[in-house]
């Protein structure tokens, strides 16, 4: 894959999609740059004040918290973060343990999704369809 060039000069929007009136999309933000400082603190702020300039508010997915330091670097930066814990995947200990990695990290923890949840429909409920 070949990384997004950094832009400078040009808007964010110029290289983003508009969904709907207030929703934007914008593409492999995180991997524009492959230099020696990418993935770096100075990085993640300069990122974050990009969007901060365009938009109102910004939702990044980030790296998995439990497989990258990564994750608590860009919480710690962001105003907030969502946990999203995979329900059959992520085990109860794991997602302590993550959870106390970002507090010490000085991550605010907005809340948790519980993602992939199957809600299995009983069989009289299908026998009357």
């Amino acid at each position: 894959m070949t990384p997004i060039p950094r832009i400078v000069s040009a808007s964010i929007k110029s290289w983003s999609t508009q969904i709907a009136t207030n929703l934007w999309h914008v593409p492999q933000f995180e991997v524009r740059s492959s230099g020696e400082g990418s993935r770096t603190g100075r990085y993640w702020l300069s990122c974050l004040a990009e969007l901060r300039n365009e938009f109102e508010y910004a939702v990044i997915q980030g790296p998995a918290a439990g497989l990258s330091s990564e994750a608590a670097l860009l919480g710690e930066l962001a105003d907030g973060i969502v946990l999203v814990l995979g329900a059959n995947s992520t085990r109860k200990v794991t997602a302590r343990k993550i959870k106390s990695t970002l507090e010490t990290m000085r991550s605010r923890i907005l809340g948790t999704v519980l993602s992939e949840r199957a809600f299995p429909i009983p069989e009289w409920i299908y026998r009357r369809l």
